[in-house]
């Protein structure tokens, strides 16, 4: 097997050189690289006696010096530019390969990516256990991975069409990037590696914080590779989730329903009490006497408890009409919260004073529209959330989102106004001739 590997030294890595080189003399790659970035620590007598001990072994070493501040994945990509070989193995500077490695990948010469079983070492005193890979369509329902160490063998050719992207800080994302592109997928039958976590080294002094931080910016790449994915293999994944009010009866519930021909979607949730003669699986909720946004917070917590549930879900308001088809559910919203500030009406003052005090740089995401929630992301955030929590959501996590008009209907004439909209909505309280009127744009867009 034609096989390079490749790393990326920086903040102080050289000091594993050594012991990362002993385990590649032992796989006998034709070419090791080492990208050396920022503050890399490699002395340059040390550097000399990793090239002549590469000599003795057959292995052809080149060191790449970058002096401007890159990202991890425009690191990996100048590293492959200076490789020649047909496969490229890529594992961190800190980590250690067992002997194994060359000859599982081998086993695997079929695919176009291979995914390295490995071990893990879970506390200081050298306990370890073998770290499961999660099979493609759950890459974005195991979101510690896209934090956690990613061992990776791949063929040059598919990263001449898709190569990394600056985002691509582990290696999971990249890996996805090309099972979504189509490139068949292996994993190897065996542990080929140790994720040391190493006390001197980032994965062992990474805070909760630099996680999650971290976590906010690869989950938006994760999100729409996962629904590119799910749309090339025919993959309903996400549960629809109705929250409704039972102190109301609600008119239009059917017809949205009807409306969801337009997105693709598993089976379909109420949180509240189901109406009569509406297929769909009720969580049960009682309204309170307290202001909307609890009993609104109170339904979610619901819909985060219930195992029935999709991890990620699609929220919807009974009177949300989709009137387009829908590849994947964007995030819209309607500009910057500043903006909104000085317009909204009194009942919505306070509650955007409270979003722009948290997030001044902030977008309103307050669309009639549905959004995709996560379980875990917004159960990290469903207590803190003030002032709208579909906003508060969307801002935390950085998403960019669209901005788009809000087709909302408050009178009749309203409906020939957005009669060519992608979507609509209405008012809780929607009279007979307007939702006839809607009946019948439903009944001709559809």
């Amino acid at each position: 097997m034609d096989i390079g590997v490749l790393t990326i030294v920086y903040d102080g890595y050289g000091k594993f050189l050594k012991e990362w080189f002993d385990c590649v003399f032992h796989i006998k790659p034709r070419q090791a690289v080492v990208v050396l970035s920022r503050k890399h620590g490699l002395k340059y007598n040390e550097r000399n006696k990793i090239i002549k001990k590469a000599e003795e072994f057959g292995v052809e070493v080149k060191f790449i010096t970058k002096r401007k501040r890159l990202s991890m994945g425009a690191l990996r990509n100048s590293g492959i530019e200076e490789m020649d070989t047909e496969w490229i193995l890529y594992f961190s500077a800190d980590d250690v390969l067992y002997r194994n490695t060359k000859k599982e990948i081998e086993a695997k010469k079929d695919a176009d990516v291979v995914a390295l079983k490995y071990h893990q070492r879970i506390s200081n005193n050298d306990v370890i256990r073998e770290t499961p890979i999660p099979e493609p369509e759950k890459f974005i329902k195991w979101r510690k991975f896209y934090g956690n160490a990613g061992y990776i063998a791949f063929r040059r050719k598919v990263w001449e069409e898709i190569p990394y992207e600056d985002t691509d800080y582990p290696n999971f994302p990249f890996m996805f990037h090309l099972v979504v592109a189509g490139y068949k997928w292996e994993k190897t039958d065996n542990p080929c590696a140790i994720y040391l976590k190493r006390t001197d080294s980032h994965s062992g002094k990474r805070t909760k914080e630099q996680d999650e931080r971290a976590c906010r910016t690869l989950d938006i790449s994760a999100e729409k590779n996962y629904n590119e994915y799910c749309k090339r293999m025919n993959i309903d994944y996400m549960d629809v989730v109705y929250l409704l009010d039972t102190r109301k009866q609600s008119k239009i519930l059917p017809l949205s329903i009807k409306t969801l021909k337009n997105i693709r979607h598993r089976n379909i949730f109420i949180v509240g009490k189901k109406p009569r003669g509406v297929e769909a699986e009720e969580i049960h909720f009682e309204d309170q006497q307290v202001l909307p946004i609890e009993n609104t917070r109170e339904k979610l917590r619901a819909i985060i408890e219930d195992e029935r549930v999709s991890d990620d879900f699609i929220l919807m308001n009974d009177d949300f009409l989709i009137l387009q088809e829908y590849e994947y559910i964007p995030y819209y919203h309607q500009g910057a919260i500043k903006e909104k500030a000085v317009i909204v009406n009194d009942y919505w003052r306070q509650p955007v004073k409270q979003l722009y005090k948290k997030f001044p740089q902030g977008k309103m995401f307050n669309v009639h529209f549905p959004i995709v929630y996560n379980k875990k992301k917004l159960a990290r955030i469903l207590n803190q959330a003030k002032g709208s929590i579909r906003t508060y959501y969307c801002n935390y996590y950085n998403i960019k989102g669209e901005q788009t008009e809000d087709y909302k209907t408050y009178q009749k004439s309203d409906i020939k106004k957005y009669k060519d909209a992608p979507f609509l909505s209405t008012t809780d309280t929607v009279e007979h001739t307007r939702l006839r009127d809607l009946e019948k744009l439903v009944a001709k867009r559809l």
